[in-house]
């Protein structure tokens, strides 16, 4: 009572029981396949009482190959033999229920539909991927639109209206949102590995959690967007602006921030190693926790950083330190060449090593002026080495 079948390559068996459930169901593919097997009287058959049937690759006919999501058609076998809805992602409920549309099956239309109700179809309208390219045939307005977990890969949405979206766990690897408007939209636990959102406007969005390396933002606007324990490796973020953005526990290892404005954004705990922050704005941002390793941070503003003297430190090569409070800092060891110095606050508290080719002219060494310090405390033993 097995049955082979052929489901574009892939070889799946299953009961006869199950195909001729199938088939009462109302699927078509089934009652061809039971009308392949046991003639036009299959109907009258009781699966229990048949022996043995297989249906070859060589054997010639429509259940040699059944052009469908192998996937898709074993959910829709597991349905049957159980008579209840297997677990499954919203992509894959929603790909069965337009197959079961499609092949009248309306018992499994119907329970896919309410299996999709409580949690997509009464917030906001849920798109499939279809409806998505037809919107973008037309005025590309996806705005508010529920597009999680769908697969929209290699997809282009240059342009689009985004905003209010919602795309968590959405895979939307090489995708491209160039110009897109995606203000307020929710792309937590989103793959959007080296897609291009170049020039897009994405404020307050949330990236939280997303896997997005090699991804390209340069010149788009994420003021207060959150990108907190994402993956951002090697990203594009040149001319980018993040004012008030949270990088926080984000790794942005070898991605390139040349030009960003960073400005009071929250980059606690990040791993901004290998980095290129040449001429980024962080002014009165938050790096305490920040790896900074290798990063190039020449004309760089750090003027105002909250937390230096926690984050981790290698090169200040050709960094202008004014306004930045050194208290604490730990600058043994770290590359100072061409340093500026210059209006540097609360030098002396700072740990040094040595400061050959670094520029001192105007550096503050008042004990305790910035941030409230408290009174005039001198530690002798982390003058600069001559």
């Amino acid at each position: 009572m097995v049955v082979s079948l052929h489901v574009r390559g892939e070889t799946v068996r299953t009961s006869l029981a199950t195909v001729m459930e199938g088939a009462r169901q109302g699927g078509e593919v089934f009652r061809v396949i039971c009308s392949a097997l046991l003639g036009p009287e299959w109907e009258g058959y009781e699966a229990g009482g048949l022996g043995p049937v297989q249906v070859a690759a060589s054997v010639a006919g429509p259940v040699q190959f059944v052009d469908n999501n192998p996937r898709v058609f074993e959910f829709v076998l597991d349905y049957l033999q159980s008579g209840e809805l297997p677990s499954a992602d919203t992509h894959l409920m929603e790909n069965a229920r337009a197959w079961a549309a499609r092949m009248g099956m309306q018992a499994l239309q119907s329970a896919c539909h309410d299996s999709l109700k409580p949690q997509e179809w009464c917030t906001g309208k849920r798109l499939d991927t279809g409806m998505v390219v037809q919107l973008l045939n037309g005025q590309k307005n996806l705005a508010g639109m529920d597009l999680m977990r769908l697969d929209l890969s290699d997809m282009g949405l240059d342009g689009a209206n985004l905003s209010r979206a919602r795309l968590n766990d959405a895979h939307l690897a090489n995708a491209s949102f160039a110009g897109a408007i995606a203000n307020d939209a929710d792309f937590s636990g989103a793959n959007i590995g080296a897609a291009g959102f170049q020039h897009a406007f994405l404020l307050r969005v949330k990236f939280v959690g997303a896997r997005a390396d090699g991804a390209m933002f340069s010149d788009a606007k994420l003021d207060g967007a959150d990108l907190s324990g994402g993956s951002f490796i090697s990203a594009g973020l040149d001319g980018a602006v993040l004012h008030g953005a949270k990088l926080v526990g984000v790794d942005v290892a070898g991605a390139n921030f040349s030009g960003a404005n960073l400005a009071s954004a929250s980059l606690v705990g990040a791993n901004l190693a290998r980095s290129n922050l040449s001429g980024a704005n962080l002014t009165q941002a938050e790096v305490s926790g920040a790896a900074f390793s290798g990063c190039d941070v020449s004309g760089a503003n750090f003027a105002g950083v909250v937390g230096l003297a926690t984050a981790t430190l290698d090169i200040l090569r050709g960094l202008a330190l004014s306004g930045v409070d050194l208290f604490d800092v730990d600058l043994r060891r770290v590359d100072l060449t061409g340093t500026d110095f210059r209006g540097a606050l609360n030098l002396s508290g700072a740990v040094l090593w040595s400061l050959r080719g670094a520029l001192l002219v105007g550096a503050d060494f008042a004990f305790g002026r910035s941030g409230g310090r408290g009174p005039h405390r001198r530690r002798h033993s982390r003058h600069a080495k001559p």
